[in-house]
């Protein structure tokens, strides 16, 4: 099962990176938009937001196979700048 997952995170690393932002870059971003002044609440909410943005992640790639790499980069990218760099501008 572990072979498996890290084909599959291989795989959605090379379908959503691009060079103007790579897949844990984007990653990084998600994490940094939930950093509340509670580390412990920080901690309880991380795994979800990380799980949701792997998911979505991976719906776009399974799309990628058929629409092509450059639609997965570009939903990715849209996604990550919309749903999380909004939230940091607000607070």
């Amino acid at each position: 099962i572990a072979i498996i997952n890290a084909l599959l995170i291989a795989l959605v690393w090379y379908y959503c990176s691009h060079p103007g932002m790579s897949f844990f870059r984007a990653l990084g971003i998600i994490s940094a938009a939930f950093q509340g002044g509670c580390a412990q609440m920080t901690l309880m909410l991380m795994p979800w937001v990380l799980t949701i943005g792997l998911s979505a992640a991976l719906i776009f790639t399974i799309a990628g196979f058929f629409k092509g790499r450059s639609f997965t980069q570009e939903k990715w990218a849209k996604y990550v700048t919309n749903q999380y760099t909004s939230q940091q501008s607000v607070s």
